[in-house]
């Protein structure tokens, strides 16, 4: 993926062997991954991933039993998201394409994957990968997210760190002086909240939250997507939040 093919002339195939029998250089005992390079994404808010798949797994002795996945990771690999999984065969170039946004943050170290296997005895795998491209629809912006009213008072909320998180993480924001009455909030994807970290304080400068993954109650929250509101008068920003058990 690192060179720019012309289009139409070169495409990610399982293997492009004829062989003289069906099954001959198709996936066996085991998977063949394909890693993308590494993509530095921290400039934009918006990015979408295009390609086209091609998927095969319904001939042989145990049809329809193996998957072909498709893993998004925002920290070069260390940890992946499931973004596609696929158990029947489509013997077609099917495109496919996906915001980023909804399923990991847009790092410096975003990365892809793609999985063709063969776990089931006898089965016939084979897979192809064309046309891959991500695409963004947003100007960059250098830094991190800034609300500006336009008069000069801006307020920023960094990424936590370390994200996806465990135990804890810290939130850092910054708002310009003098102050403002702030609220930084947890809530969970249908919008209910979960943890308020800070409650209208009036705060300037730069500060430092905790979370410990636990809501309202104390008790810690499930494994999943949260989102963090920073909110300053009519100003807010939001940053995803990624908890894993």
């Amino acid at each position: 993926m690192s060179g720019v093919p012309v289009p139409g002339v070169n495409a990610y195939i399982t293997d492009c062997r004829a062989g003289t029998g069906q099954g001959d250089y198709d996936v066996d005992g085991g998977k063949t991954t394909l890693l993308s390079p590494v993509f530095d994404l921290s400039a934009y808010d918006n990015a979408r991933v295009r390609y086209y798949r091609w998927y095969s797994n319904n001939t042989g002795s145990s049809p329809e039993a193996d998957d072909w996945i498709v893993d998004l990771s925002d920290d070069g690999g260390s940890t992946w998201v499931r973004l596609e999984t696929v158990r029947t065969s489509d013997r077609s170039w099917r495109p496919v394409e996906t915001n980023l946004a909804d399923y990991i943050d847009l790092t410096a170290q975003v990365r892809l994957r793609f999985i063709a296997a063969d776990n089931a005895p006898g089965s016939i795998v084979e897979a192809g990968l064309d046309d891959f491209s991500i695409v963004t629809y947003e100007d960059a912006a250098a830094g991190i997210p800034v609300a500006d009213r336009g008069d000069g008072a801006a307020m920023a909320l960094s990424q936590n760190a370390p994200n996806p998180f465990g135990h804890e993480t810290l939130i850092r924001f910054t708002v310009p002086a003098p102050g403002r009455s702030v609220t930084l909030t947890i809530f969970d994807p249908a919008g209910r909240v979960v943890r308020t970290l800070v409650n209208e304080e009036r705060t300037s400068g730069p500060r430092t939250v905790a979370w410990n993954g636990t809501n309202t109650m104390g008790s810690q929250v499930a494994a999943g997507v949260y989102f963090c509101e920073l909110k300053a008068g009519d100003q807010n920003l939001i940053r995803k939040v990624l908890v894993v058990r």
